[in-house]
């Protein structure tokens, strides 16, 4: 029997066999501004706009699900609520974790803490995995903006995200638009290639860099959503470790990289925090310091994602696949 509690609307899609899109919401709980921001929102138009007057956080988490619908799929955000590991939130539970005063950040170290607890919060891209995994055996993608990895300055102290070690281990396809801004990318990149975690790019031929395109020093195997299907098929007759299948962030909302690089790096030096707190402070410095363009291009590549997300899920489930 799992340990994990999967929405019924879930359980019928995959009983039959429809594309299911799976979700963190450590973006929802700790990654995003907890308070309106009407003027942002409506810049990026349809379906942001039409939400401009939710904070800025839950208008995100509806938007995810919605366009993950609108694609095909059946959306599946996962949480732990009041120690229990869920897969697929009701609308209530959904709106009570975006509220909730003191949710934790639910990375896998901490998901049997919460557990006993009886904790509330988010998860992160290695708790959504994990979460994934032990759900069901045909959850097989995940959609998220930008996944954990080496940060800045490791030599001197070593942080490395599980978001790395839960997916070298978990058979999941995991979209993104690369590592986040914050991390070192290039020993993130060395990093995915050491735990034999497969690095694809839908529509792009280097690793992307969250808020902007790759420069063309990381180079991935680039390859359109059927070919990634598959690829991801063959890895897993093959081995366990999960696929990551970047894109980068949508053209209107992308920010040049060299301008990016001199932002973040103003951003490091300010920032204090360690631990879990470290990524959502420096995210916030960032978005500061760029007076808002890296929380827009954000929530464009988060969408950005979860559609392609539904597009895998639906090729996933294409017969072809399943006879290599």
């Amino acid at each position: 029997m799992s340990s994990v509690r999967v929405h019924p609307e879930v359980l019928s899609a995959l009983a039959e066999q429809r594309p299911v899109v799976g979700l963190e919401s450590a973006v929802i709980t700790h990654g995003l501004p907890k308070e309106p921001r009407p003027e942002l929102l409506q810049q990026l138009g349809d379906p942001f706009a039409t939400k401009s007057h939710l904070p800025v956080h839950l208008a995100l988490a509806e938007v995810m699900e919605e366009s993950v619908r609108e694609s095909g799929a059946i959306p599946a955000t996962t949480a732990v609520i009041e120690g229990e590991l869920v897969v697929g939130l009701t609308d209530a539970e959904r709106h009570d974790l975006a509220h909730h005063p003191s949710a934790i950040k639910a990375a896998p170290h901490r998901l049997s803490t919460m557990i006993a607890t009886k904790a509330t919060g988010g998860t992160t891209v290695g708790g959504a995995l994990t979460l994934l995994y032990r759900g069901h055996p045909d959850l097989k993608v995940l959609a998220t903006g930008g996944i954990g990895g080496v940060h800045r300055d490791w030599i001197n102290r070593p942080d490395i995200s599980a978001d790395l070690t839960v997916l070298s281990r978990t058979p999941l396809m995991c979209v993104c638009a690369g590592a986040k801004i914050v991390l070192d990318a290039v020993a993130t990149f060395e990093a995915l290639e050491t735990l034999g975690i497969p690095v694809l790019g839908c529509g792009c031929r280097s690793f992307p860099r969250f808020h902007a395109p790759g420069d063309g020093t990381l180079p991935i195997h680039c390859c359109n959503p059927q070919e990634a299907a598959r690829i991801a098929q063959a890895q897993w007759k093959i081995g366990s470790a999960g696929v990551l299948i970047t894109q980068a962030p949508p053209a209107p909302w992308a920010l040049d990289l060299e301008t990016l690089e001199s932002v973040t790096q103003q951003s490091v030096a300010s920032v204090t925090a360690s631990g879990p707190d470290a990524t959502p402070a420096l995210l916030g410095a960032l978005d500061q310091a760029s007076s808002g363009r890296a929380l827009l291009a954000n929530l464009a590549l988060l969408r950005h994602n979860a559609v392609l997300a539904s597009v895998l899920a639906a090729e996933h489930l294409q017969p072809l696949h399943h006879d290599l």
